[in-house]
């Protein structure tokens, strides 16, 4: 699973970009040089692990739903299955991939940091 990016702003207010956490950058206006190793490594490594929990959560809910739809046509139950399987995508979408989305939002603002880099060479 790819590490969510950082989004840098240059001081001179012309470039902005999606760094990857650990890697450099240069703005391409004035050619200041950021270093995103100068974020805490605890506060990115907090951001990561609640981004792959929510992610895993996703991933069995949906491995949940396949494993009830494999189960229901093995047992030869299309009648349930053609019925069964709307209701219960009516209900991840409408109730619980919402709820979902708003908790991870709310942790993610939680957690969101704003951090000051120095261009390099800069005091």
């Amino acid at each position: 699973m790819a590490a969510p990016r950082i989004t840098l702003r240059c001081d001179c207010g012309k470039s902005e970009a999606l760094v990857p956490y650990g890697e450099r950058w240069t703005c391409e206006a004035c050619g200041r040089t950021y270093d995103t190793n100068g974020i805490p490594a605890a506060d990115f490594a907090a951001i990561q692990a609640m981004r792959r929990r929510y992610r895993i959560i996703g991933y069995t809910g949906v491995a949940l739903v396949a494993a009830l739809v494999l189960l229901l046509a093995l047992t030869a139950q299309p009648f349930q299955l053609f019925i069964g399987l709307p209701f219960i995508l009516l209900l991840w979408f409408t109730y619980v991939r919402p709820v979902m989305r708003s908790r991870y939002h709310r942790r993610v603002g939680e957690l969101q940091r704003t951090w000051v880099l120095k261009a390099e060479g800069e005091l």
